[in-house]
């Protein structure tokens, strides 16, 4: 009964968010997080619940019941979130997706300033992250490397380095605005010099992504360019079905390639590999959860945050990943993260996963909302493509980290200060000649 159960929840899901968002024509925040959350939980859902996948540590147990309804729940409470927006507040997504791309990419008023010290001080964060852990992974990164060494500077760099967390919020947020706003100011106001900025940062950014021998950061930083390319619509050859694809072979290539590099391993087994790491793993950590409360540890009921456990203070506080990690793998240095669902089936169970589900499916949609109703200037457009990279990792990690070091609210205030503010927001912007024809066909 689970199992119809969950079929019914994809199925329902994907139809409205085909029907309501143009999930199958345009990209957004919600449909991102939707299909990525697809492609990690929803493809391989069923075959998993009925025990056709490696289930790494729970091989020799049955599959928690409570699975396949954690997952279709996620998808339906996550839909009705994202749809409940637009109803309350009378938005026609497909009629404000259609305006937003039938618009050009302006240069909007720019704080030339500000641009130029964030720029300034990314830089020098960005060179204290490279060397303060004595060594970046670029300089090892040579023919005939030690895959050990490669390694051993993966797992403990970050740990290593005094710099990480100032150096994620400069690679999740700050960095990536101001790439993409000197992008698009190039491409609005044909300047040579703008795009030599663009430029220059991406380099930045890669550095930075690399210097850990992280595959993920790495895909990220030319996932910025890619959304950002189909969102300003400076490239008008770049459609849907082109970003998909470049999206797919970037996450999957990369992906494979860094598994070449870092564990001295063949094509065939790497792509093997990256392929379990996006259709079974995330199962893997999910299950995790559900097989650790309220069985093994108690419900938290919201003391699994940080600052909540310190306010009501509990000084043994453990992260919920962590303590998974530990409980089912027996170290203490493994965290399972997981999607949302995981963090709050450990507060609350099923009204958890229904509460928090809906929270992010209403607050995307407002981010949406907020991109859409706004002067389509460069800044709003490199918002529009950070938030909407940032939406793929909604779908594997916890949502407060995506949110804080993940960069999503530290991007709105970024592009807030450079210009995307609320005197800049349009409110009856003229739409082109013949728009309104091609609107009634949607």
């Amino acid at each position: 009964m689970s199992l119809l159960f969950l079929a019914f929840a994809l199925t329902l899901s994907t139809i409205a968010m085909i029907w309501r968002f143009g999930a199958g024509r345009r990209l957004s925040v919600v449909t991102v997080t939707f299909w990525t959350l697809f492609a990690l939980h929803g493809a391989s859902a069923i075959p998993y619940a009925l025990d056709l996948l490696h289930r790494a540590e729970f091989a020799h147990t049955p599959v928690p019941e409570s699975f396949p309804l954690v997952i279709g729940l996620s998808f339906l409470c996550y839909t009705a979130g994202a749809l409940a927006v637009p109803a309350v507040l009378r938005l026609s997504v497909t009629r404000a997706q259609s305006q937003f791309f039938a618009t050009p990419t302006g240069a909007g008023r720019l704080r030339f300033a500000l641009f130029a010290i964030l720029s300034v001080a990314a830089v020098l964060v960005a060179l204290l992250y490279l060397f303060g852990a004595g060594a970046t992974g670029l300089t090892l990164l040579r023919p005939g490397a030690d895959a050990t060494l490669l390694r051993e500077h993966r797992a403990g760099f970050s740990e290593a380095n005094p710099y990480t967390y100032v150096a994620a919020l400069a690679m999740n947020a700050v960095l990536p605005v101001l790439m993409l706003t000197a992008l698009n100011r190039a491409a609005a106001v044909t300047s040579w010099k703008w795009r030599w900025v663009g430029i220059s940062l991406f380099v930045v950014l890669l550095a930075m992504s690399a210097a850990g021998l992280h595959k993920a950061p790495i895909v990220v930083a030319f996932l910025y360019v890619v959304i950002n390319s189909y969102y300003s619509g400076h490239f008008r050859r770049v459609s849907l079905p082109k970003t998909a694809l470049a999206g797919a072979i970037l996450v999957v290539g990369l992906g494979s390639l860094g598994y070449c590099l870092t564990y001295d391993i063949g094509p065939i087994e790497a792509l093997s590999w990256t392929l379990h790491r996006i259709a079974v793993a995330p199962q893997n950590s999910l299950e995790a959860f559900l097989q650790v409360y309220p069985k093994r540890a108690e419900f938290n009921y919201g003391t699994g945050i940080g600052l909540v456990a310190r306010l009501l203070g509990d000084n043994t506080y453990v992260s919920p990943p962590l303590l998974v990690g530990s409980l089912v793998t027996g170290r203490s240095d493994v965290s399972l993260n997981a999607f949302w669902a995981s963090e709050a089936w450990a507060a609350a169970g099923y009204v958890g996963v229904i509460g928090a589900s809906f929270c992010v499916g209403a607050g995307l949609a407002l981010a949406d909302r907020a991109c859409l109703r706004s002067a389509k200037s460069d800044t709003c457009v490199a918002l529009y493509a950070v938030w909407t990279v940032s939406s793929v990792s909604i779908a594997s990690v916890s949502i407060l980290t995506v949110l804080l070091s993940g960069g999503f609210v530290l991007a709105a205030v970024v592009a807030s200060l450079l210009g995307w503010t609320a005197r800049h927001r349009r409110r009856r912007m003229p739409l082109p000649s013949g728009f309104g024809a091609k609107a009634c066909q949607l």
